[in-house]
């Protein structure tokens, strides 16, 4: 998470984390993947990078909406990150990721190759 702005983070992190909530938290969860019960080293890469992109965005975000807020600078606008980039120690909190309970009998599309 580098300094400086991200056009890669302005234009694609909003969508990617509003279609990760849309999603139970158990999708992302690599132990529940479902090929798991037939082989316990497999890891759906995939999913796994879906999981870290948005991490790594939704750090970003928190970490500018801190500077926004202690710089009172206008949340509208992109912000550069100062050196040197989004501390590790940045956390986020997974309570807006949805839980198994709160997508109970939401419909999913499906896509089939057919």
């Amino acid at each position: 998470l580098v300094p400086g702005l991200s056009r890669v983070s302005d234009a694609i992190c909003p969508d990617m984390i509003q279609e990760y909530k849309r999603y139970p938290a158990s999708t992302w969860d690599p132990s529940s993947a479902p090929r798991k019960s037939f082989n316990p080293n497999y890891t759906d890469v995939n999913l796994e990078t879906i999981h870290t992109f948005v991490t790594n965005c939704r750090k970003r975000s928190t970490f500018e909406k801190m500077l926004k807020e202690a710089d009172q600078l206008d949340t509208g606008r992109p912000i550069s990150i100062p050196q040197p980039g989004v501390p590790h120690s940045i956390e986020i909190e997974d309570d807006d990721v949805q839980n198994d309970s709160e997508v109970e009998g939401e419909q999913f599309e499906t896509y089939s190759s057919s």
